[in-house]
């Protein structure tokens, strides 16, 4: 991630205190995330739902483990009430796991933080 997402991802779990973090175990923002959330809100239990994928997992530690899925973004909706979105692309429908989780969340009205590009 760019140098202000990371920035701004400091201050959430700070602001909001989550009680869980579930990530999608991915190489890249995903294992970022990961790192800064337990860097920042320790007392986070951190549950991964990992893509059927494996060249696409980090294999991060996790509290928690969910069952390997090929339908992440709709996996990670379910389970949360606030989504935080890291984008490599600032155009929506571009195919990537992150833009389909963010439309998910916009469909199910969950409460979606996009950190731009």
């Amino acid at each position: 991630m760019m140098e202000r997402k990371k920035e701004t991802l400091i201050q959430l779990p700070q602001e909001y205190r989550p009680v869980e973090f579930h990530h999608g175990g991915c190489i890249g923002a995903d294992a970022e995330a990961r790192a800064i959330v337990q860097k920042y809100c320790a007392t986070a239990t951190v549950i991964i739902h990992p893509p059927a994928d494996l060249r696409l997992r980090a294999f991060c530690r996790a509290d928690s483990y969910m069952v390997a899925s090929s339908d992440v973004a709709r996996d990670l909706v379910d389970q949360c009430d606030i989504l935080v979105a890291a984008p490599g692309t600032s155009g929506e429908g571009q195919g990537s796991e992150t833009w389909a989780a963010i439309t998910c969340a916009r469909e199910r009205n969950v409460t979606v933080v996009v950190l731009e590009p």
